[in-house]
């Protein structure tokens, strides 16, 4: 066994796979190993890293593709249009 949490978008063949920006359906963290989720993570994990694990501040993601969109306004339920900074 390897040290550190696995990659995201890891794991079992078929895991994450499907259309981009649709609902898998699935339960726990598997929904979010698509590669959608990659950068919105990514930045999320940097910012806790930086932190110390202090739930604050916001992230962003540069330019997402319309998959990253639909993902992100999946999980915060606000749409937010390009090039807002509030």
């Amino acid at each position: 066994m390897t040290g550190g949490p696995p990659a995201v978008g890891g794991g079992a063949p078929g895991v994450g796979a499907g259309a981009p920006g649709v609902d898998r359906g699935g339960s726990g963290v598997d929904r979010y190993r698509g590669p959608e989720y990659r950068r919105l993570l990514a930045a999320a994990r940097k910012s806790l890293e930086r932190t110390g694990g202090a739930l604050a501040g916001r992230i962003s993601v540069a330019e997402p593709d319309d998959a990253e969109r639909k993902a992100i306004i999946g999980i915060t339920g606000v749409h937010q249009p390009s090039g807002t900074n509030a």
